[in-house]
């Protein structure tokens, strides 16, 4: 992981994993002022990591020997949700204290072929979570909200015929609107939004 600034100065490598490390994509909103980060280092498991911009104080905040992916900050950058792997076909919803501290287990879910991992998005208001996990109706990957104060979910999208199925949500700043891909093959995505009435 490298940092740069806007203007294309002051470029900087601020993780130094070893060669067959796999880094998966990251997040790094500003109010946390710390990176989020998934590292696996073969052969072990890969773990979610925080980090300063400077790439000092290294945190590991998970040590379970599963896979864990598609970490996502809270808005208030206080917790962090992130997938647990449980099989091939299966895996949970946990969130974490950005600083580390009890897990909580929010929800179980199920994969499709592609993606490997269900992508995760805050509301703005960090009161509920998108997911994406396979409909025991279709077959096909779709879009989840679920409120974190009771669990209640809710289905978001629905897949037609013929596709893969719908993953990466992202929520406008209103909470409004919600952006996601739908992929019809492992290698064909469109990206659609829609309100969320």
């Amino acid at each position: 992981i490298e940092t740069i600034a806007v203007d294309g100065s002051g470029r900087r490598r601020v993780t130094h994993e070893f060669a067959d490390s796999s880094l998966i994509p990251f997040a790094w909103p500003g109010d946390a002022g710390r990176i989020l980060y998934t590292a696996a280092v073969s052969p072990e498991y890969s773990h979610i990591w925080t980090m300063s911009p400077a790439g000092t104080g290294f945190k590991r905040l998970t040590r379970n020997r599963r896979d864990e992916g598609d970490p996502a900050w809270s808005p208030d950058g206080q917790q962090i949700a992130f997938v647990r792997k449980r099989g091939a076909t299966n895996g949970e919803i946990i969130v974490v204290p950005a600083l580390g501290g009890p897990e909580r287990t929010l929800r179980e879910i199920r994969f499709v072929a592609f993606p490997a991992f269900s992508w995760l998005a805050w509301t703005p208001n960090g009161a509920q979570i998108a997911f994406a996990s396979q409909s025991l109706d279709s077959g096909r990957s779709t879009l989840f909200l679920m409120r974190l104060a009771d669990g209640k979910v809710r289905s978001l999208t629905t897949p037609p015929d013929g596709v893969i199925g719908d993953a990466s949500p992202a929520f406008s700043s209103d909470g409004r609107s919600l952006a996601f891909l739908r992929w019809s093959s492992p290698t064909t995505s469109t990206l659609l939004v829609q309100r969320l009435d």
